[in-house]
């Protein structure tokens, strides 16, 4: 658990430090989060509060290039299918959906409530050159096949979609570990301002359908980044209550690991309380 952007091991070193503690942080999270909240209103026009859009993927078996791209307000579960339900045995199927949900209006004024992306090549969620955007409970989990093949693979690099870049294959060290380097991001967050997220659940269970890389004290190697800030420091972006399985390093700023694992040890997931830059 940590607040701010560089992450320490959890701050409550014994337990009658732990009510005063405790309170402090309930007292910390509320002034911001009533701070943030009137920012984020006078931010967002009455027409876009009201708006509501529903998105429903295509329903196909053939590689897709994007999932959705379009703001969206409405609770939903962006996903291409992992097991074909018209299947007794519901067995494990592999689809290739290149991009989740790419949000890039320049104006913003989008709200997210209760949504998740999942299983998407490249990314699952990309706020990329945006602004006033609020998060409400966001969940994804890393495509299960990967890393065979890494991302970007099946799908070229856009720069028109503002594509994250991947080396295909890549891996990093850390140790005697060796940990993926191409997977799709959880959470991408590109040259945009006034991001509000209030719960993520950024999930990679598997390294190519198995499930020993996020098996709990194993290191937590199936991938090694899930959520990326560029080019966005100093211009309001805040996660509050971050929760990740599976992965190394939790958070990275303009490519610099800031947050990692070991350091926010909580249970089966890793948890920061806060994070803001």
């Amino acid at each position: 658990m940590a607040l701010g952007r560089r992450v320490s091991p959890p701050f409550f070193r014994n337990s009658r430090h732990l009510s005063c503690g405790l309170l402090e942080l309930a007292r910390r999270l509320a002034a911001s989060f009533a701070a943030s909240r009137a920012s984020l209103s006078a931010a967002l026009a009455p027409a876009h509060l009201s708006a509501q859009h529903s998105i429903t993927p295509a329903p196909t078996r053939n590689p897709t290039s994007n999932t959705t791209h379009t703001p969206t307000t409405h609770a939903n579960r962006l996903t291409p299918s992992s097991h074909d339900v018209e299947s007794p045995s519901q067995s494990q199927i592999t689809i290739y959906a290149g991009r989740g949900l790419l949000v890039e209006s320049r104006a913003g004024n989008t709200w997210l409530t209760g949504t998740a992306v999942e299983h998407h090549v490249k990314y699952q969620y990309q706020f990329a050159h945006t602004a006033n955007i609020f998060a409400g409970q966001i969940q994804t989990e890393t495509a299960y096949y990967q890393p065979n093949p890494s991302a970007p693979l099946p799908f070229p690099y856009n720069a028109v979609l503002s594509d994250p870049v991947f080396v295909p294959n890549a891996t990093v060290r850390d140790g005697n570990v060796t940990i993926p380097a191409s997977e799709g991001w959880g959470l991408r967050i590109l040259d945009s301002s006034n991001i509000l997220i209030y719960g993520a659940g950024l999930y990679s269970f598997f390294d190519n359908y198995s499930t020993t890389c996020s098996d709990e004290g194993n290191g937590e190697r199936c991938q090694s980044r899930i959520f990326s800030l560029e080019m966005s420091t100093g211009r309001g972006v805040s996660v509050y209550n971050l929760n990740t399985v599976g992965t190394h390093w939790q958070i990275a700023v303009d490519g610099r690991n800031v947050a990692y694992y070991g350091d926010n040890l909580d249970g089966f997931v890793d948890t920061v309380a806060l994070f803001r830059d």
